[in-house]
């Protein structure tokens, strides 16, 4: 009978120790979603990444942006939630098989407090299989910011998980014009080619239009005369 008993009141206490857990969870989501809307900072065209890394930075609900990189590379998203961005990419449409290029992407900002963000984010090419999770944080001023992140690659043309190291930063040099630098490096890199890959580039950031121009140097010898691969991106910004 004591042993029923003791039973019983065990299986009470897990019960409410569960119930309790579940409210905290809740409060905490409650309270994750007020500061993110409470805090929001003002977007302007091409935050929510430098020239080629993520930030953790993300558009009011309700609007767009389409970037093209290169004339190669196209992307739209949509943010349909507060903190969420919904994005479509492929390549420029030269050929009918450019529908294999086509990809999904989404990045959820979950922390926004005064100077520092974060989001994780998670993209997805059907025709090969490829994943990539990773997260950003970003930390930022009235001038410049600072961005570190990681992410996971795998997909069918890799026999194991890649992962690539990013970090990057944006200084403003005035209300429209600032220096971005980044650099990235692969796990597999790190012990044959530790100097991994940078990238210096200008923005140009009107109230719609966002321009990059940027040159990209790997770090390590790449045995000829390469100097800097050019880079060119256009981001327009659609708000409501």
């Amino acid at each position: 009978m004591f042993d029923k008993d003791f039973a019983i009141k065990q299986k009470e206490i897990r019960s409410t120790n569960y119930g309790d857990t579940m409210k905290k969870i809740v409060l905490f989501i409650v309270i994750v979603f007020l500061v993110n809307t409470l805090l929001g900072r003002e977007y302007r065209p091409g935050d929510h990444e430098l020239c080629l890394m993520p930030t953790a930075y993300t558009m009011p609900v309700g609007d767009r942006y389409f970037t093209d990189y290169e004339l190669a590379i196209l992307n739209f998203t949509f943010a349909p939630s507060e903190g969420t961005h919904l994005g479509i990419f492929s390549l420029f449409p030269v050929t009918k098989q450019f529908v294999d290029t086509f990809s999904f992407g989404i990045k959820q900002n979950y922390m926004r407090i005064k100077y520092i963000e974060s989001a994780v984010w998670l993209a997805f090419v059907p025709k090969i299989k490829a994943v990539n999770i990773g997260n950003v944080i970003s930390v930022s001023n009235e001038n410049s910011s600072v961005h570190i992140g990681i992410s996971a690659l795998s997909g069918s043309f890799t026999k194991k998980t890649e992962y690539v190291f990013m970090i990057g930063s944006k200084f403003k040099l005035s209300e429209r014009t600032s220096l971005i630098a980044e650099y990235g490096n692969l796990q597999s890199w790190i012990t044959e080619e530790p100097d991994g890959i940078a990238l210096f580039g200008i923005r140009f950031q009107g109230k719609r239009v966002a321009w990059d121009i940027a040159g990209i140097r790997p770090l390590f010898d790449v045995g000829n005369d390469l100097l800097i691969i050019p880079l060119v991106k256009a981001t327009v910004y659609f708000s409501k």
